[in-house]
């Protein structure tokens, strides 16, 4: 019988050799499976058995077409699986590779997820000083779209206060305006919980036109999902 852990290793080096002599064929291969279900989840499966040489092949394959890739249905989970497993100079090509199409990037959900997973990374290795000028560069934009408060509510989440003093003086300038957007408000929720004292004198100066909304959104009929949000809000703005 043959020991299954002999095969793999040896199937693994065989593998390994394969793209150290030919890895424009790998380029080839994963340009055509990124796209696809079974591609993708193929491609995942082989990251997880190659952390050596794959992931700097795939971030080659993918880098003509990074933005395509990001907001694929498919192709994003193989760039959120391939993000963890770079070195920080192939972190900061990622950033680069994000730079003009950012904005487009989080308008899906996809991208969205994907943009949280670099940002999520990016805080664990302390590299924010990276990608805070980007999205600094692109706040007012993220903020029109729902899936951009997503990519926001990450930064918030992930990020120091102090590396995110732009965003959060946006906020506290426009505060009553994107505390009553149906999106905007999950956002508020999340600086209350994460950077509370930023926002603090603009709760202050603000309670009263909230709650005017928040009740007159209870007497509509609309918007059941954002009356919600809003009396959520409200409750949070209590505990601080």
């Amino acid at each position: 019988m043959i020991n299954s852990n002999i095969f793999k290793t040896s199937f693994i080096n065989c593998l390994l050799a394969v793209r150290l002599r030919q890895p424009e064929l790998e380029i080839e291969s994963i340009r055509s499976d990124l796209f696809t279900h079974r591609g993708s989840v193929w491609l995942q499966e082989e990251l997880d058995l190659d952390a050596l040489l794959l992931p700097s092949i795939t971030l080659l394959a993918v880098t003509e077409n990074f933005e395509a890739a990001c907001t694929d249905t498919y192709g994003n989970y193989v760039i959120q699986k391939l993000i963890p497993l770079l070195s920080n100079n192939q972190l900061c090509q990622v950033i680069k590779l994000t730079w003009e199409s950012f904005v487009r990037i989080a308008e899906c959900v996809s991208g969205a997820c994907v943009l949280g997973k670099l940002i999520e990374e990016i805080s664990k290795r302390n590299m924010e000083s990276f990608l805070v000028p980007l999205i600094d560069m692109v706040t007012a934009e993220l903020l029109k779209s729902q899936y951009g408060c997503h990519v926001l509510q990450s930064a918030l989440e992930h990020f120091s206060s102090h590396h995110l003093d732009h965003l959060l003086s946006h906020i506290n300038s426009k505060f009553i305006e994107i505390a009553t957007d149906k999106y905007g408000c999950c956002l508020i929720k999340k600086v209350i919980e994460y950077h509370g004292g930023f926002v603090f004198d603009s709760i202050l100066e603000n309670v009263h036109s909230l709650c005017m909304v928040s009740a007159e959104r209870k007497r509509s009929s609309e918007l059941p999902f954002y009356r919600t949000n809003m009396e959520t809000l409200l409750f949070n703005i209590t505990l601080i």
